[in-house]
C-alpha cells in the first residue's frame, strides 16, 4: 500500500463508524461500501499476479523459499529471509517488520520493506524498491544490470569472487547489459571487492570505495568521494569532473597515482593547503580535488600526479608548488591560462618539479604495465555509452593500436 492509497482509505472511512470493541468484522453495509476502495488500495505491485503457492511465516525470523511457480511469500514479523526462483514471486512485508533479505537467482523486482538483496548468479537484472533503501550484495560480478530504484541505496562487492568492473549509467539513461561489466543506477554508495576493480561514476554524486586490490577510479562529472585502501590505486580525472574528494585509507607500501586526462595540463593545476587537506584545482574552472588529511597523515598521500603528456609530479615535491603558489592568486573562473606575470614566476618551479615521464597510454616493458591493463578495462567498461566527440583521448591497451576511451562514457 502506498501513501496515496492510505489517503484514499482515510477519506473513504471518514464518515463511517468502526465496529465496537470485540467485533472483528465490519458490518455488512460498511463492508459493502469499503469493498471497492479496499480492493484498489491493497493490491499486488509485483511483475505478475501470483499463481503458484502461498508461503506464510511467523512473527519470528523465517526462511521462505518459493517453488517453481509465481508464489506469494509473506514473512510477517522478524528478520525474514526469502529465496525467489521465479520472476513472478511476490513478497509481502509490512513496515517495521524486521530487517529482511531476499536471495534471487532470476531477474527480479524487490518488494517494499525488504532491505537486503543478494544475487545468486551473474548476468541478472534486479531492481530495488522505490520506497525502501536497499543494500545489494553481489558475489558474482559481470553482466548484471542493477537499479536501486529509490534513494539511499548501496551496492556491495566485498564478498565478490573476482575483480569488479562497475559503471554507473548516465542519470535517466538506458541500462543495457554488458559482458563483464555491471551497469548500475540509483545507488549512493559503491563498495568494491578485495581484488583489482574499475569503478566509474556518472554525473551525480557518487561515493566509491575501492577496498583491497589495485583499483582504478573515475568519479565522473559529479562531486564525488573516492576512497582507496590497500593496494596501488589510480584516480582518473577529466576536465569537467567537478569537485571530488580522495579519502585514502592509511596504508604502508602502496603507490597511488592521480592521473589527469587530455584537456588538462600541468600549468593549469593550482596547489594549496586547506587545513589538513591538499587541494588541487584546475584554474579557470570549479574543478578540484581535495585529498583528505594530506598534512596530518603522510601515509595517505598520493605518490604521483601524472599528466596525459607524460609529465610526473612526485608527492614528495608537492609542497614546493604549494609554497610557490601560496602568495599568488589563481585566475578567475573562465580564464584557463595563467596571467603572464604569474606564469613567469611559476615557470622555474614547475619546470623543476614536473619531470618528463612516460606518456599516458604509451607504457612499455620498461614502464608500468598497469597503465595498459587499466586502459583495457576502461575501454571495455565505457564502450557503448554515447558521449560528445570531443571527450575522448588516446590510450594504448596491451600494446595494441591506440584506442579511444570515451571519457564521458560513464558520466
Amino acid at each position: 500500500m502506498r501513501g496515496t492509497d492510505v489517503q484514499l482509505l482515510v477519506q473513504a472511512m471518514a464518515n463511517l463508524a468502526p465496529p465496537p470493541l470485540g467485533q472483528l468484522t465490519l458490518p455488512a453495509g460498511t463492508a459493502a461500501a469499503l469493498a471497492p476502495v479496499l480492493a484498489q488500495a491493497w493490491h499486488f505491485n509485483g511483475p505478475t499476479q501470483p499463481t503458484g503457492q502461498t508461503f506464510t511465516g511467523t512473527a519470528n525470523a523465517d526462511v521462505l523459499t518459493g517453488s517453481a511457480g509465481a508464489d506469494l511469500l509473506e514473512g510477517l514479523g522478524g528478520d525474514d529471509t526469502y529465496y525467489v526462483n521465479h520472476g513472478g514471486d511476490f513478497i509481502v512485508e509490512r513496515g517495521n517488520g524486521g530487517n529482511d533479505t531476499v536471495y534471487t537467482s532470476v531477474n527480479y523486482t524487490v518488494a517494499d520493506n525488504v532491505e537486503n538483496v543478494r544475487l545468486n548468479g551473474a548476468g541478472l537484472t534486479v531492481t530495488g524498491s522505490a520506497y525502501t533503501s536497499n543494500v545489494f550484495y553481489v558475489e558474482t560480478p559481470g553482466g548484471n544490470v542493477l537499479d536501486g530504484a529509490g534513494a539511499g541505496n548501496s551496492v556491495n562487492y566485498s564478498g565478490a569472487t573476482a575483480g569488479v568492473t562497475a559503471v554507473f549509467a548516465p542519470a535517466g539513461g538506458p541500462m543495457t547489459a554488458r559482458p563483464g561489466v555491471d551497469v548500475l543506477a540509483n545507488f549512493n554508495i559503491l563498495i568494491g571487492s578485495k581484488f583489482d576493480d574499475v569503478l566509474i561514476g556518472n554525473e551525480l554524486k557518487n561515493i566509491l570505495f575501492g577496498g583491497l586490490g589495485n583499483d582504478t577510479f573515475q568519479g565522473g562529472k559529479g562531486d564525488d568521494t573516492l576512497a582507496g585502501a590497500a593496494g596501488n590505486d589510480t584516480y582518473i580525472f577529466a576536465r569537467g569532473d567537478g569537485a571530488d574528494i580522495i579519502a585514502e585509507v592509511v596504508e604502508a607500501g602502496s603507490h597511488d597515482v592521480v592521473s589527469f586526462l587530455a584537456g588538462v595540463n600541468a600549468e593549469q593545476l593550482w596547489f594549496r593547503q586547506v587545513g589538513a587537506n591538499l587541494e588541487v584545482s584546475t584554474i579557470g574552472t570549479t574543478d578540484k580535488i581535495t585529498i583528505n588529511n594530506w598534512y596530518s597523515d603522510s601515509a595517505v598521500r598520493i605518490e604521483e600526479f601524472r599528466m596525459a603528456d607524460g609529465r610526473v609530479l612526485l608527492g614528495n615535491n608537492v609542497q614546493n608548488l604549494v609554497q610557490a603558489m601560496a602568495g599568488l592568486t589563481p585566475p578567475p573562473v573562465g580564464q584557463v591560462t595563467l596571467p603572464a606575470g604569474t606564469a613567469a614566476t611559476l615557470a622555474p618551479v614547475l619546470a623543476q618539479n614536473w619531470r618528463a615521464g612516460q606518456q599516458l597510454g604509451a607504457a612499455s616493458q620498461g614502464g608500468s604495465g598497469a597503465w595498459q591493463a587499466d586502459a583495457a578495462q576502461l575501454v571495455q567498461a565505457m564502450a557503448g555509452f554515447a558521449v560528445p566527440a570531443a571527450a575522448s583521448a588516446p590510450w594504448s591497451a596491451h600494446g595494441a593500436a591506440s584506442a579511444q576511451i570515451q571519457l564521458a562514457a560513464a558520466h
